[in-house]
């Protein structure tokens, strides 16, 4: 996904296997093989990062969660398509954590999550469980999460996955959020894949730093301004502190001769890892670079999580370079913002 929310271009427009395991509480620790895995609650209120078992009362956090429900995922065909949305809508709650009055909550079938900042990507109304059946109910949905924000005049957002549309409600998509106050700036392909392609290039020498500390922070803010045509001090506001880094965002910045060239993070949730805000300097763009920190990014991820599935919002030039790299799409995510 490219651009200023988890890499999407803003505002200018663009069963269960182990059945016998009893509710998993926070200091019980378990997981596969020799990888002991601890569940903690998520930090953004009472949501959490990833989609728990059913009848657990403690649901797991990311990239901390029990193996077999890794392995139910993964053995899932259509472990993909499920994985697309939800990975979404449970790694955006980390932009909860931007500001004091930041929240994430549940209403009429989206989930709703606002930084605190006055920007409508960084304040979403996710699309959530259960899919929408007619047209009249995806209106009912989005009105219901329009008058939520604007009883507190935040510019908002809305994101559709069609894979959670009815027949009948996804060719009404567009007509229908016009009516609600609502813009279309953009739609992605969501994509999956249970490996990764080896390169086909050699590609560049990066150092890779893990955005956290003060310099790696402004580097993410700076990069993200430059290629999501993001505010400056939008996303200084986001992404120059440390409760952000917080949550179940795992980035990276890369650099040439200390410069920062290029970034991508990483978000683990619904037994898969999200790849999001891949950006490159535009002048060190065609050499390689949003490929190798990619590829250093998933593998991060993959180190620290134990799960195989991988998902991204690809963008029209993006694809290629995905679909080379093994993904395949299954559903589109269609962004609108408020008028």
């Amino acid at each position: 996904m490219s651009g200023a929310c988890l890499g999407f271009r803003g505002e200018k427009g663009a069963s269960y296997e182990d059945g016998e395991r009893q509710p998993a509480t926070q200091d019980e620790q378990h997981g596969d093989g020799d990888r002991p895995l601890r569940c903690v609650p998520c930090r953004i209120h009472r949501y959490f990062y990833c989609m728990p078992p059913p009848g657990a009362e403690m649901p797991l956090r990311t990239g901390a969660y029990c193996g077999v429900l890794a392995r139910m995922f993964a053995a899932a065909p259509e472990a993909g398509g499920r994985a697309i949305p939800e990975n979404l809508r449970l790694v955006m709650q980390n932009y909860a954590l931007a500001t004091e009055q930041g929240y994430a909550e549940e209403q009429s079938g989206f989930t709703l999550i606002s930084s605190g900042v006055a920007y409508s990507v960084f304040n979403a109304a996710i699309l959530s469980e259960p899919h929408v059946g007619s047209p009249q109910e995806l209106e009912s949905r989005l009105a219901a999460a329009g008058e939520h924000y604007r009883a507190r005049t935040m510019p908002w957002s809305a994101w559709l996955c069609d894979s959670l549309l009815s027949a009948s409600a996804k060719p009404q998509t567009e007509r229908v959020a016009r009516r609600c106050g609502l813009r279309w700036i953009g739609t992605h392909a969501g994509m999956a894949a249970s490996g990764i392609a080896a390169p086909r290039r050699k590609l560049p020498t990066l150092e890779y730093r893990r955005v956290g500390d003060a310099q790696t922070r402004r580097d993410f803010c700076r990069l993200s301004s430059r290629v999501f045509e993001l505010p400056s001090d939008v996303a200084t506001c986001i992404y120059d502190h440390e409760r952000i880094w917080s949550g179940s965002l795992l980035s990276w910045t890369g650099y040439v001769n200390g410069y920062c060239v290029c970034m991508a993070a990483t978000g683990t949730a619904a037994g898969a890892i999200g790849v999001y805000s891949v950006a490159t300097a535009p002048e060190y763009r065609g050499r390689g670079y949003g490929e190798a920190i990619t590829r250093h990014a998933l593998a991060e991820a993959r180190r620290a999580s134990g799960v195989e599935l991988t998902i991204l919002h690809a963008t029209r030039a993006g694809r290629p370079l995905y679909e080379r790299m093994g993904y395949r799409v299954h559903s589109n995510v269609h962004v609108f913002v408020s008028v």
